[in-house]
Formats: structure tokens, sequence, C-alpha cells
């Protein structure tokens, strides 16, 4: 098959492709799947950090929609299904609204990775075979390492890209202000600095290779590096464990999360994003705090679990953590993630609003048992979401929140759009 032009030569300038990738994620056609508007964010980050390599849809499954390094890609079919959707929304997209744009944006049958043509250029045929994704260069494929390394450094490198992604665009993402209301806006509205403390991807890898779970004593003071020795030097385990350790990464939804605040806060200056490693228990006394993730791979949960009548727990031997509550009033008192099985993938989000350890500032929690859930408690701060929260704590529309948890429930089923549902919700006094 003749190859099309070089998507380098031929591509919109920077600052436009981003732009065009704007518009399309907020058009009708998309905005009202926030997975396939992220998924489509996602695919775009991931085409500008992998040149002209193919992205496999096993990576996909693993790092946007939380499956199992080992998953296997014959039985749950959720990104080819979900990827589908998605092209069909973007034909649609530029048939109808975006009719008059210059370029287009495509992903080509069998491939994962978006393309741009100008809209006068002929569409790709039915296969991907030599498509140039977003016309970065060729890299060298090297012998192939191990697997587990190859997921690691590539779902790394992914959340890096996107991290860049988002310090570039803050200006961009203030300009693009959403309609007040939201929990967003609330959190901001007291005027001090908000910290969002970025879950540590890296932890929950190493607790899933060690099998235990780090307590906030150990995350501080770094005791749990002391585990490596259990291994030893040269090992594989030992070397994937040294890889892991030292660098500092987080999920996309995390990532995705950021482009929410920003839209809602006042300046790029009233927000400051760190790392879960490198947080100062302090700030929790001082400034409001977004913590993102769960207690596994976000140990300063345990710094606010006291005001909540929910906990997640990790029991040994157990793949996912589970939601535990603790006030015996509480008719369902536990709430375990449920892996894809049979179809049906369920995984659940504990999101609460609470006074910082001060009671000067607000602490805001977004903690779900996987990505996804993480992602959809980020739905539930703004419209249509937080009308549904408002309306279960009895709230009027223009009343501000008071401090609450709530237990969401997001099911998939089949590959197709999920959805969350509120299972309970509580006013804290």
């Amino acid at each position: 098959m003749e190859k099309p032009a070089s998507l380098k030569s031929a591509m919109p300038p920077g600052d436009a492709h981003r732009a065009l990738e704007e518009r399309v994620a907020a058009s009708r056609q998309l905005e009202k799947s926030a997975r396939l508007r992220t998924l489509f964010l996602y695919l775009c980050q991931q085409a500008r950090a992998e040149g002209a390599n193919d992205l496999k849809e096993q990576r996909v499954g693993c790092e946007f929609f939380g499956r199992a390094v080992d998953y296997d890609t014959a039985l749950d079919n959720i990104v080819r299904v979900q990827v589908s959707m998605l092209r069909k929304k973007l034909r649609e997209y530029f048939a109808t609204d975006g009719a008059a744009e210059p370029w287009i944006v495509e992903i080509p049958p069998g491939g994962y990775l978006p393309v741009f043509r100008r809209a006068t250029s002929p569409a790709p045929a039915e296969e991907s075979g030599g498509m140039e994704p977003l016309g970065l260069p060729q890299v060298p494929i090297r012998a192939k390492p191990n697997r587990a390394m190859v997921w690691m450094a590539t779902a790394l490198a992914a959340v890096s890209c996107m991290a860049i992604w988002l310090a570039i665009d803050r200006q961009r993402l203030v300009a693009a202000k959403a309609p007040s209301g939201s929990v967003w806006a609330q959190l901001f509205a007291n005027g001090r600095r908000t910290d969002i403390v970025l879950a540590d991807s890296n932890l929950g890898l190493m607790e899933d290779l060690l099998q235990r779970p780090v307590s906030l004593g150990e995350y501080v003071n770094k005791s749990y590096m002391g585990w490596l020795d259990r291994y030893p030097p040269g090992s594989e385990q030992r070397r994937l464990l040294e890889v892991v350790s030292g660098r500092l990464h987080t999920s996309v939804a995390d990532v995705l999360l950021l482009r929410s605040a920003f839209i809602e806060s006042p300046t790029p200056q009233s927000i400051a994003i760190q790392y879960a490693r490198g947080f100062d228990p302090q700030e929790l006394r001082t400034d409001n705090v977004v913590l993102l993730g769960s207690k596994k791979s976000n140990p300063w949960i345990e710094a606010v679990e006291g005001k909540l009548g929910m906990r997640f727990e990790w029991p040994a031997g157990a793949d996912h953590e589970s939601l535990v509550s603790v006030r015996p009033q509480d008719r369902q008192p536990v709430y375990t993630a449920t892996p894809f099985s049979g179809g049906v993938d369920i995984s659940h989000t504990l999101v609460a609003l609470v006074p910082n350890l001060s009671a000067q500032g607000i602490v805001l929690l977004i903690a779900g048992t996987n990505a996804q859930a993480t992602a959809a408690g980020g739905e539930l701060l703004v419209a249509p979401g937080v009308n549904q929260l408002r309306a279960r704590l009895g709230v009027a529309k223009l009343q501000p929140l008071p401090y609450f948890e709530a237990v969401l429930r997001s099911t998939h089923v089949g590959g197709s759009e999920g959805a969350f549902e509120i299972l309970s919700a509580r006013a804290i006094r």
C-alpha cells in the first residue's frame, strides 16, 4: 500500500493541533461520554509519546482501563469496543459540526494511534499498515526485553508526557472557565492554596510485586525501601523493584482530573501539584489538599481516615482493595471491586470533603479501587454528577455542600460505555 505523505511535514502547528484535539473533546459528540472523551485525549498523548510505533491493545487495556498486565484480550474486548465507538464519534464530528475544520483526526482501522490529515487529503485505507501516527520519527526496535519491564517503562513514559502537556496547557485550561457550582469551585472559594497530591503509581506497583501494603509511617520514613534487600543484588526482581522505587509517576486518571481542577481554579498559582512521595504533612494543616488515588497508591489518605466512615483495606492475597465501613449502622459494610469476569467490570470510588487537620482548610478525597473508578469520582464533582450528589444530600443547587462522603459504583458490561451510581452519601457533622 502506498504510504501517505509524511505527517511530520503535513501537520498543523503544535498549538493548532492541540486546539483541534480540545475542540473535538468538547464537541457534542463526546461531551456526554466522559470515557470516550478521556480515551481520545489519552490516545493523542500516546501518539506523541510513541512516535511511529504501534500502540498495542494490551497496553491500552492496562494503562487506561485498569486491566491486569496479563489480561486476555481475546476474552475482554473493552479496548476494541471503545476505540470502535470513538472512531464513529470522530467521523460524525468531522461530517457535521467539524465539517469546516482544515484538518481531520482519525484512528485508522486496526490501530489505536490517532493521525492527522488535511481535510482535502484522501482518507486512509481500511488497514493500519504503514500509517505514521502524528508524524513523529521512527524509533529503532531493539532486542525484546522482559514483558513486565516493557509495560512498566512505556506506562511511565506515557504519564510523564501527559504531565508535561498539562503543565504547558495551564493558561488555556484556566481560560476555558466552566460554570460554577461544582465541588472544585467550592474548594477554591476560601482563597487558600490548594495542593493536589497525585497518586504514587510506582508505590502501588511495588506493593503488587511484594504483596503487602505500605503504611503512612513506613512511607514517610521510607523504611519500606528495606524490602528490596529480600532479593539478591542483580536479580530480575531486584532490578525491577529498583526501577519502580526510583521514579515518580502517577496515573493517567489523575492527570485528567487535574484538567478539571485547572478549569475551575481562579489562577494557575492557586494550585500546587505534588507527588505523594514528596508531600509535606504540614500542608495538611495550612492548605486545601486534594488526595487522588486509593490508600494503596496514596498513603496520605490514612491521615484523614479518622474523619470518615469508610476505609480502604487490602486483604492478604487479594488483587484489589475493598472499601470497608466502620459504621455499624451501615447495611452493606464492604464494597469489593470485581475484576473483569463474565463480561462485567465493577469498581468503587470514595469521594469525601472534610476539614483539614487545622479545620481552617478543606481536604477533598477522590479515591478509586482502580484508575477508572478514580476518573468516575471526578465526574461526581461537576454537573450533572454534582446535581445527583446534592439531591442525595438534600442540598439546594446554589447552597454550598456540607462536608460529606459518598461511595460510587462504576459498572461496565461487555466493554460498553460505563456509568456510575451513588451507592451511599451522607453529610459529615
